[in-house]
């Protein structure tokens, strides 16, 4: 991984992909998102859902929401993504980009999770 942004990246069950951003996501690191992402949905096709804690990420670029866009077209009207401990700063970002409308923005990690596997029920 590149010293600015660190990834990790699991599956809580079959269908729930839980992705942990540290650093900076931008058009330099996106790409390595991008192919974390790819190599999660290629070993669990039954991902229906990501959730993208954001706690440690201290900036965003366009190109970093093109990744959450991207992923977003790929899980198709089935799937959802979500954001949670997202900065202030972050999301103003997301929130001025449209982004709000179809990628939900919780507080923590539990009531993300709470949320993501309610919307599957």
């Amino acid at each position: 991984m590149s010293a600015a942004l660190d990834i990790q990246a699991e599956c809580q069950g079959t269908a729930l992909l839980v992705i942990r951003l540290h650093g900076r996501l931008d058009s330099t690191t996106a790409p390595l998102l991008e192919l974390k992402i790819n190599e999660m949905l290629s070993h669990n096709g039954d991902v229906k859902r990501a959730l993208f804690v954001c706690r440690d990420l201290r900036y965003i670029s366009s190109a970093g929401l093109s990744v959450f866009l991207g992923l977003v077209r790929r899980l198709g009207g089935a799937g959802e993504v979500a954001l949670c401990n997202v900065s202030a700063a972050i999301h103003k970002v997301v929130k001025i980009a449209g982004f709000t409308q179809f990628i939900g923005v919780y507080d923590d990690v539990d009531q993300a999770v709470k949320a993501l596997n309610g919307a599957q029920q």
